[in-house]
């Protein structure tokens, strides 16, 4: 049923990456995180939510600046926002240190 919901919000432009929320796709780590790194997973469901964990995990660099961020995003506005964040700033050393991607499903075989 959770599938189909998907599938119909797939059709209607709801959802931009339904095989990453299902977990047939993953994405690797970037090579710029290779090495011994804190990397630190934050959520947001919402665009404010997001939005509030990018305020954090600017503050957090500030404490600790080798700290790398992973924050999943569960809506699809809420990535897009995210990644628009991170796309007009592309000099800020900050942003190169945060990585977005779209939360998986919360399903037994979409979280490996």
């Amino acid at each position: 049923l959770i599938v189909m919901m998907m599938v119909r919000r797939r059709l209607r432009g709801r959802e931009t990456d339904l095989l990453a929320r299902l977990g047939v796709r993953w994405q690797p780590r970037p090579k710029s995180w290779e090495g011994n790194h804190d990397v630190t997973c934050l959520h947001g469901a919402s665009v404010g939510e997001c939005l509030s964990a990018l305020t954090l995990a600017s503050y957090l660099s500030l404490v600790r600046p080798c700290m790398r961020f992973l924050i999943s995003s569960g809506s699809s506005d809420g990535l897009r926002v995210l990644n628009m964040r991170k796309h007009q700033h592309p000099e800020d050393e900050f942003f190169s240190k945060v990585e977005c991607v779209q939360a998986p499903v919360d399903l037994p075989y979409a979280v490996k």
